[in-house]
């Protein structure tokens, strides 16, 4: 057996140093042995080599030393591997492994690689198990203490942030692992939810494979054995790669028998137990050899394979690639399958060329139906050949065409035709929203959905309860809405029209939403100016008039004081008093679920007969708004939470006692939509940078939202689904609603939701909900929606 460090990544740098001296006396052993069997020895190494197709990878990858554990990111474009024993790794040579990483050039090879630095590597051995989120996360093994002592077996999360690595927080501890096991080397699936280890389960070397499952929140069930026909009693299983799909394991056993050391295997599984697998397949001579050949991986397009090999018992590992198709327990026995996907009722043409056939040329020698409705047909258009589904036809369907090329020819091929037919896209609905006041009737728009008026007579239904009434009365141009008397409330009229494909039904073509709000008598109290009569008294002062009065009897002078009233004068005043200015009052509450509780961010407008007076937002996280405005009037307050929660109408009075005091208190109460599966909402606050499909920060909010929403229903699962305008081609567009869609669950995924609940779809140009003629139509297909599958 070759040294341990050449199979697989080691735990922590300790447990693996006391083992190392008892593998080397087994090392020294093989190799006497070896000598006296050298004859033997090079005759099935130069017969391994006459078959082996593995290409080593230049020397910016492979050097002097071990190779290991090679893992690439999800567009293929970046390799992470491990290096042993190196003198640029953080411990020096007698350090433990570190992950390096290397860069496909522009011509298709890997530049020079270089070390990813002391926040990924530190004296232990470290390694890569998966790369997650578009390459922006790595699962790493061992856990990173604040020490370098302080590491221990487990599984680690970093983030990229900029050109750098977040210091790893653990997700997995050793605690997950049972005392009977240590933990030595994993693989994980791109989306983190499956992860295969490697148990070290005795002291004589032996390790099986178990299977472990993402709870959410990064928490992993424990361990689960994949059982007796993967895992062999006395050798070891090892260095595992599980497809995309979880259904086909790759894996390093020397318990199988094979070409030497230990050997690829290839296993299928057959049911959800993951104990139930197919028996392991031999990868043969093209990859495996008289050494050690292990982690084996396949890139995304499952056209190239990776793995490490050490050609002879004593060598030291390389990485090596070769083209899947030169791997012929890999390559497809029997007839090429073409796949195509299309939705009931909807031709779709068939493209033969892979198969070495002209559309042009090729004809007919036989088609026969293996399991379905569906028909290969001649067509007119550039394609000769369509498949036609039948129009009641949903699900997979296989048919068997043979066609020769040219028709004259014996140069005929055999292509079974792997028909994906799904549910009709369900028709484009138009959404319209009217508001009246009570009594009120509110003429629609014309030309709704492009339905007539004939046609909108004949296919209207009011729901979710009849609040009133079309009045569509013989020779009039508009449709009326009539509310019925004193109803106030949200009322909807949808409108069916003639079904697309054939259908012999109606479909729903728009849904008018009403809301009827009620109006209050609103009374305003303007004080007059008020004129007061003053009447002030003026007392002018008494007058004393010296009077002199001569008497001719003898001189006798008598001097007399007259005294002289004069008469009180009475002055009009008139004062103007002009009465206090108004004052303001604050109104202030919070918003709430009705029925949990729970505070929301609501869009609250106060309106002041029809003028919109004012407006605020609740605070998401206390539910708590404010407003100040003049008192003496009698507000309506109206809330709104698209798209989960009805609107709210009422009214806040502040008049007496509320412009006295300067507060009146509002708490509002939302009443939330029932949810039901089928419905279909659009996230409104979604940002993208054009043309990209990374998530911008302002979206928080909105996902946010989405994210209460699934915790609040625990049992819902979702579909997310992208859509663009029409501005760029049908293949750019698809690839950039995959992509917006696939970033929104990925979000969802990272704040903890399971991914069972979640799927993602992309649609590109093909649903619009608006003509693509106008920025303004073209900004509303731009969207992301979810729809609920399941409550």
């Amino acid at each position: 057996m070759k040294d341990i460090y050449k199979k697989r990544a080691l735990d922590v740098s300790g447990a693996s140093k006391q083992s190392l001296p008892h593998r080397e006396c087994r090392l020294r052993a093989l190799r006497s042995a070896l000598t006296l069997t050298l004859i033997l020895a090079l005759t099935l190494t130069l017969h391994a080599q006459s078959v082996f197709k593995g290409s080593a990878l230049p020397n910016t990858v492979n050097t002097a030393y071990d190779e290991l554990v090679p893992r690439l990111s999800p567009d293929d474009q970046t390799l992470y591997f491990v290096r042993f024993q190196h003198p640029e790794n953080v411990g020096g040579r007698g350090g433990g492994q570190d992950i390096w990483m290397s860069n496909r050039t522009a011509e298709g090879s890997w530049s020079p690689a270089s070390n990813a630095g002391p926040q990924l590597n530190n004296v232990h051995h470290n390694f890569v198990g998966a790369v997650l989120d578009r390459g922006n996360a790595l699962l790493l093994a061992n856990t990173y203490g604040a020490t370098a002592q302080e590491a221990t077996p487990g599984i680690a999360l970093s983030r990229r942030s900029g050109q750098s690595w977040s210091a790893p927080t653990t997700v997995v501890g050793d605690k997950a692992f049972s005392k009977d096991s240590r933990f030595i080397d994993f693989y994980a699936t791109p989306d983190g939810s499956v992860v295969i280890v490697s148990l070290l389960t005795d002291i004589n070397g032996k390790e099986d494979l178990a299977v472990c499952f993402d709870q959410g929140n990064g928490h992993y069930t424990p361990p689960q054995p994949l059982g007796d026909i993967i895992n062999t009693e006395n050798g070891y299983e090892t260095a595992p790669f599980l497809s995309a799909d979880t259904k086909t394991l790759f894996f390093a056993s020397n318990g199988l028998g094979g070409q030497g050391d230990a050997d690829i295997f290839m296993s299928t599984r057959l049911d959800d137990s993951w104990s139930n697998w197919t028996e392991p397949v031999n990868l043969g001579p093209e990859v495996n050899t008289a050494g050690f050949d292990g982690h084996f991986i396949i890139d995304s397009r499952w056209e190239k394979a990776y793995f490490v090999s050490g050609p002879t018992p004593t060598a030291l590992g390389d990485i090596y690639e070769i083209p899947v198709q030169d791997i012929p327990a890999l390559r497809r026995e029997g007839p090429d399958t073409l796949q195509i996907y299309t939705l009931a009722g909807k031709p779709v043409s068939l493209d033969l060329s892979p198969y070495g056939i002209s559309a042009e040329n090729a004809r007919f020698v036989s088609l026969k139906p293996l399991d379905g409705p569906g028909l290969i047909t001649p067509d007119d258009g550039s394609q000769p050949f369509a498949y036609r589904p039948a129009n009641v036809f949903q699900g997979v369907e296989h048919i068997a065409v043979i066609l020769c090329d040219p028709p004259q020819s014996d140069n005929c091929r055999k292509v079974i035709v792997e028909a994906h037919v799904g549910k009709p896209a369900e028709p484009m609905v138009q959404r319209i929203s009217l508001r009246t006041p009570k009594n009120q009737s509110v003429a629609l728009p014309s030309g709704i959905a492009d339905l007539s008026l004939d046609e909108t007579r004949r296919n209207y239904k009011l729901q979710p309860r009849s609040g009133g009434d079309l009045v569509m009365p013989l020779g009039a141009t508009a449709i009326t809405y009539r509310p019925a008397n004193d109803f106030v409330g949200k009322d909807s009229v949808r409108l069916y029209g003639i079904c697309p494909n054939g259908e012999t039904s109606n479909c729903l073509k728009a849904v008018v939403s009403i809301d009827v709000y009620d109006v209050p008598a609103v009374v305003k109290i303007d004080t007059p100016k008020v004129v007061v009569p003053v009447v002030v008294k003026v007392d002018t002062p008494k007058v004393v008039v010296p009077v002199v009065v001569k008497v001719d009897t003898p001189k006798v002078v008598i001097p007399v004081v007259v005294k002289v009233d004069t008469p009180k004068v009475v002055i009009p005043v008139v004062l103007k008093v002009d009465t206090p200015k108004v004052q303001n009052v604050r109104i202030s509450g919070i918003v709430r679920d009705e029925v949990t509780g729970k505070p929301l961010g609501a869009d609250v407008v106060f309106w002041d007969g029809d003028k919109a007076v004012g407006t605020v937002k609740s605070d998401p996280s206390t539910g708590a708004y404010r407003m100040t405005l003049p008192s003496g009037s009698i507000y309506r307050v109206e809330a709104k939470l698209d798209p989960y929660y009805f609107p709210y109408n009422d009214v806040v009075n502040t008049i007496g006692k509320a412009a006295i005091k300067g507060e009146v208190v509002k708490d509002i109460p939302m009443r939330p939509i029932p949810l039901e599966a089928g419905q279909t909402f659009v996230l409104k606050n979604i940002y993208f940078d054009t043309d990209k499909t990374i998530l911008k920060p302002e979206s928080k909010d909105e996902l946010t939202r989405l994210y209460d929403l699934l915790s609040n229903y625990p049992t819902m699962e979702i579909q997310i689904s992208g859509h663009t305008d029409s501005q760029a081609s049908d293949d750019y567009n698809q690839r950039l609603s995959e992509g917006r869609a696939a970033a929104v669950l990925t979000y969802l995924k990272y704040k903890g939701v399971m991914g069972y609940r979640l799927s993602s779809k992309g649609f590109g140009e093909k649903v619009p909900v608006a003509t693509n003629e106008t920025d303004e139509g073209r900004a509303l297909n731009r969207r992301v929606e979810f729809t609920i599958v399941k409550m």
